[in-house]
């Protein structure tokens, strides 16, 4: 048996098959009463022998698929519009790290002053100790690292 007559017999591909651009082809005249006809047209032979079944792939989840889909009320009335507008829309990463230097912000935080409070709680902490020889420097540039040793 042939492989065409698996699928639906020979001479299957007609003039009636898109070849090229398939958007706009479906839009032209012939092609819109072409298909008008087409859709009254009695089944073909073969098709008491074939079902589709493609469709019925996620049927049982179609209505939690189209629940979720549903795109949020849209701001204005323009299906186009998708984002909203603010004063921030057309900023990019670029823009705002080169801009002018009195409009730039710090990205590691505020620059404002610490109070002499914490400051001196900072200082205490970290640069006071009881062992004299933590923070004590030794010369020893050009001599050996054994040279320190006592």
């Amino acid at each position: 048996m042939a492989s065409s007559s698996l699928r639906g017999g020979k001479n299957i591909y007609g003039p009636h098959v898109f070849q090229s651009n398939w958007f706009e082809q479906r839009h032209e005249p012939a092609l819109q009463e072409r298909t008008a006809e087409m859709a009254h047209m009695l089944p073909t032979a073969t098709s008491k022998t074939w079902e589709k079944t493609s469709s019925d792939i996620g049927a049982h989840a179609k209505d939690n698929v189209t629940k979720a889909c549903q795109p949020p009320p849209p701001d204005s009335q323009d299906w186009l519009k998708y984002q909203r507008d603010g004063p921030d829309k057309y900023n990019t990463s670029t823009g705002t790290t080169h801009c002018h230097p009195k409009d730039q912000v710090s990205p590691f935080g505020s620059s404002k002053p610490v109070s002499e409070e914490a400051l001196q709680q900072y200082r205490d902490t970290w640069t006071r100790t009881t062992d004299q020889e933590q923070f004590k420097q030794y010369n020893t540039i050009g001599k050996s690292s054994l040279a320190r040793l006592p």
